[in-house]
């Protein structure tokens, strides 16, 4: 198998990977409608914010400053570190569109704590179940890549497809436009 680390999204693929987040059963309940506004979510600040997928469920609502278009990326090592050491870190603020912007607003509802991006349960989500989100709807758009291919019980070859997350946060840091992580000292 080969690596999909490598794969080069384009802006076509990201335009496609997003409507088919969009795309809703006319008869949908406020369940699907939230969840679809939340995959929506991801795939957008996955793409525009360039941060990794453990970067973006880790940010609170907390974290978000809806004035300025941006959110605090959590530091990994912020438990392990005592508070003499958190004065001295670096804070990262990661930028999003407008668009994204009312997305959020939609999608939190006046939640005032939390994590930013949840699962079904209302619990922070998984990297590997926001990768098989991402996956889900690249599927749905036609964009997955072939990685290898398996021999199922019958005997017949079935093909290996996916899009990371990691795809998705590389396309974003190709595109122009101001740099969507910034450091500032704290």
């Amino acid at each position: 198998m080969t690596s999909g680390s490598h794969r080069i999204l384009t802006d076509k693929e990201y335009v496609a990977l997003r409507e088919a987040a969009r795309k809703l059963p006319l008869d949908a309940t406020s369940f699907q409608v939230w969840k679809h506004i939340r995959d929506e979510l991801l795939i957008r600040l996955l793409y525009e914010t360039t941060a990794s997928v453990g970067e973006l469920l880790g940010v609170r609502v907390e974290d978000l400053y809806l004035d300025t278009d941006s959110f605090i990326l959590p530091d990994s090592d912020d438990r392990a570190k005592s508070k003499r050491h958190k004065a001295d870190r670096e804070v990262r603020f990661a930028y999003f569109s407008k668009n994204s912007r009312h997305l959020i607003i939609q999608y939190i509802a006046g939640r005032k704590r939390g994590f930013l991006i949840m699962n079904n349960r209302e619990e922070k989500m998984s990297v590997r179940t926001a990768e098989r989100t991402v996956d889900n709807y690249a599927g749905k758009a036609g964009i997955q890549r072939t990685i290898g291919h398996t021999v199922d019980k019958d005997g017949k070859r079935r093909a290996v497809r996916f899009v990371t997350c990691r795809v998705l946060t590389e396309a974003g840091k190709r595109r122009p436009g101001p740099p969507s992580i910034v450091s500032v000292p704290a």
